[in-house]
């Protein structure tokens, strides 16, 4: 029963952090052109400095979501990876959730959408403690 677990924390996991990765893929790999005018717009930052905070949020996602694959999947299960990882993508949420979706107009969806994944994000790494 409890390899069962194990493995039902490492699925939902991956499930939770697959959002981040692709994201941060498709910014990348766009270098960061996929959301640099939404980003401006919504910012005020000229499109050149956009299109390169994007592509740097992008890395910083990937980033985090390799922590956090790497602390789950590893022989040992990294608690250290999966809280400095969970706790990157949190900020990096809570930023993205403040700029998009509260200022300057709140919009309630994106917001309790955005809360959920945090909410994932804060608890991953309690719920790897208690399995390791």
């Amino acid at each position: 029963m409890m390899k069962n677990n194990e493995q039902l924390v490492k699925f939902a996991a991956t499930g939770m952090v697959c959002m981040y990765l692709i994201a941060g893929m498709m910014k990348v790999r766009s270098f960061g052109a996929n959301e640099s005018e939404r980003f401006s717009k919504k910012s005020g930052v000229c499109m050149k400095n956009s299109q390169r905070i994007v592509f740097l949020a992008g890395m910083v996602e990937i980033y985090a979501s390799f922590l956090i694959l790497r602390g789950v999947w590893s022989t040992n299960m990294s608690l250290k990876d999966v809280k400095l990882g969970s706790s990157i993508l949190a900020i990096f949420t809570v930023l993205a959730t403040l700029i998009f979706y509260v200022i300057p107009g709140f919009r309630p969806y994106p917001v309790l959408s955005n809360l959920t994944a945090l909410s994932g994000l804060l608890l991953l790494p309690l719920v790897c403690e208690l399995r390791h």
